[in-house]
């Protein structure tokens, strides 16, 4: 739970920061390092039980299309 935090908290200060930045070098390094620490987070979400993606948009049931989505219209159907 703390390297959760600690990520959390360390991408919302590199986020915070590129308004402040002024030397294009200086953004380009929190441009970069910023959503790794978004990347590690995910995964501690994950590895914590908590999946960090929403699946606001697929549901997954028995279909006929990859990975078990359906179609729009299945969606609509019911």
């Amino acid at each position: 739970m703390l390297a959760l935090t600690l990520e959390n908290t360390a991408a919302a200060t590199y986020t915070k920061q590129m308004g402040e930045l002024t030397s294009k070098e200086a953004l380009s390094a929190v441009a970069t390092i910023a959503p790794v620490e978004r990347q590690h987070a995910a995964i501690l979400s994950y590895v914590l039980g908590d999946y960090p993606v929403p699946d606001t948009f697929v549901k997954f049931a028995k279909s006929d299309t990859s990975l078990g989505a359906q179609t729009p219209s299945a969606l609509t159907a019911g």
